[in-house]
């Protein structure tokens, strides 16, 4: 019997764009874009300054673009950032 988090994985890893329903692709873009706009707009919120200063003191390889801004960042310390401007 397979664990649940094993079915999905082979899901994912099996899944093709192809496969996909064309109203999925079309929620998919506006979820995208809605999440891309709220970003955009928190960026200028205090709490984003205060994460986006702490994320330029942590350093670290310059690999992932910090979205409205003309810095970089370490890739995880990145990704950290995007989830704190749209929490």
């Amino acid at each position: 019997m397979k664990i649940y988090s094993e079915s999905i994985g082979n899901f994912a890893e099996d899944l093709c764009f192809e496969d996909l329903p064309s109203e999925v692709v079309q929620k998919v873009k506006v979820l995208f874009l809605d999440t891309l706009g709220i970003c955009i707009a928190s960026s200028k919120k205090d709490y984003a300054k205060a994460v986006i200063e702490l994320v330029k003191e942590l350093g670290g390889k310059p690999e992932s673009c910090l979205l409205y801004t003309s810095d970089a960042a370490d890739e995880l310390d990145g990704v950290d950032l995007g989830g704190r401007r749209i929490i």
